[in-house]
């Protein structure tokens, strides 16, 4: 060995040496461990090491600590906070967080072991900062997050470069992984201050096209500061793209920009062919209410998707003059197409826009819906209730439309069909009062009947 290797064998020998010397100076005692940051000028000493082997990987902090360089968990090393803190960059590796865990400041990556990650570990959650860049990062360590009591805003924007997908990619909060899950406590309320979409949910291009998986969203309390003067037809309070297996319920969703949920598109082109693929969505048991101003777009938009169930939702106060409504089913062209659509026991009421209550629209430009059901839905209070349209170069087929109740005083129902419209069965609804109801165009349709 040479006189230079020996020199540096001898320096890192005396340093590992003096980092387990200590603990007011007692060297008599068992060692303290010391996590080292990046830079070698400074420690964090911790506890005195237990005497087992077993426990060696637990350490408790009971001091506070803040850092610029980042700070490397060691692999699998267990952290109880018992009083203490860390807030500086922090990369975890399989780490288990116990104790009440105080990383508010700290911008984390990585992986816990922990099954679930809390706000308020993290989040101030006092409606005064922006905890938008928190809730991202935990979102990246770990698969389950769960807001505490408190009050989130949300101010950041974050972004993706993708090109010509700018709307796709915009939002507070992205998730594009699999295994993903967010839940709430009942006091716990996420307030957007700043128009954008509030969660972006997607598989991205680059991707191979392959859907992400198995994403649960349940009991969020969601508000955004829409004061009625600015529309914003593109930020939605979901934005759901490429997903296989998504359940989204118990959620209140009150005051927002463009649609409360949207199972939207990557804007295909017959060039690119249709990318999206939402499929086996189910959206259940929601609260969505639009506010005072209707300046707003659709509760529920379904632009792409297979196999989507819409159930036991209610819906009130939504939709501008120029919208569709509550709940809209619009592919934008040819590429698109919606199949296995169940719209069940809804209630709608107090919506404006022009399809009002629930409605399946194919422009001019064409799309395919197929198979859907409507069925067991209250509709009240609102400009319209069911409308079926199908432009001339759109196709349709196998629409079971029973047992809705409709009760307005202008429109209950429109079923139009110009393009290839095929198998429409309308039986044992209620409309009541259809002074101005439609059922005309190019109709080919088989097994037409409206009771």
């Amino acid at each position: 060995m040479s006189i230079k290797n020996l020199c540096w064998l001898l320096f890192f020998s005396l340093l590992v040496c003096n980092s387990f010397l200590q603990k007011n100076g007692n060297t008599n005692k068992e060692t303290a461990y010391v996590m080292r940051k990046s830079s070698l000028d400074t420690f964090i000493n911790f506890e005195d090491f237990p005497k087992s082997e077993e426990d060696k990987k637990n350490l408790r902090i009971t001091d506070n600590y803040t850092f610029e360089d980042t700070l490397y968990v060691p692999y699998g090393l267990e952290l109880f906070f018992d009083g203490g803190s860390l807030s500086g960059p922090i990369v975890f590796s399989s780490n288990y967080l116990s104790g009440k865990v105080n990383l508010k400041g700290s911008t984390i990556s990585g992986r816990i072991s922990n099954k679930v990650f809390h706000s308020s570990w993290i989040c101030y959650a006092d409606g005064k900062g922006d905890d938008a860049p928190y809730i991202n990062d935990a979102l990246s360590v770990c698969d389950s997050f769960y807001f505490d009591e408190g009050l989130y805003l949300l101010q950041r924007t974050y972004k993706r470069s993708f090109a010509n997908l700018k709307n796709a990619i915009e939002s507070h909060i992205l998730i594009n992984r699999s295994n993903v899950k967010i839940s709430s406590n009942t006091n716990a309320t996420i307030l957007s201050s700043v128009p954008s979409c509030m969660f972006c949910i997607y598989s991205a291009p680059e991707q191979s096209l392959e859907s992400i998986k198995n994403i649960r969203i349940e009991s969020l309390t969601i508000k955004t500061n829409n004061d009625g003067q600015n529309f914003y037809e593109f930020c939605h309070v979901f934005r759901i793209i490429g997903v296989d297996g998504l359940c989204l319920e118990n959620c209140y969703i009150n005051d927002f920009w463009g649609d409360a949920i949207c199972l939207s598109s990557y804007n295909d082109t017959p060039n690119t062919g249709e990318r999206s693929r939402n499929t086996n969505v189910v959206i259940k048991n929601n609260t969505i209410v639009g506010g005072n101003h209707f300046n707003n777009r659709n509760g529920i938009s379904v632009v792409s998707g297979r196999n989507i169930v819409i159930e036991n939702n209610e819906i009130s106060n939504t939709s501008r003059f120029d919208m569709p409504g509550a709940i809209d089913i619009e592919p934008n062209n040819s590429v698109y197409i919606v199949k296995n659509v169940k719209i069940l026991n809804n209630i709608i009421k107090n919506c404006q826009g022009t399809a009002g209550g629930i409605c399946v629209h194919i422009n001019a430009r064409g799309g395919s819906v197929f198979d859907v059901l409507i069925k067991g839905n209250r509709i009240s209070s609102s400009t319209s209730g069911i409308a079926i349209v199908v432009k001339n170069r759109g196709r349709s087929g196998n629409f079971t439309i029973s047992k809705n109740l409709v009760a307005l005083d202008t429109r209950p129902y429109q079923f139009v069909g110009e393009g290839e419209s095929n198998n429409w069965i309308i039986k044992d609804n209620t409309f009541l009062r259809p002074t101005t109801s439609k059922i005309g165009g190019k109709i080919n349709v088989s097994n037409l009947k409206v009771d």
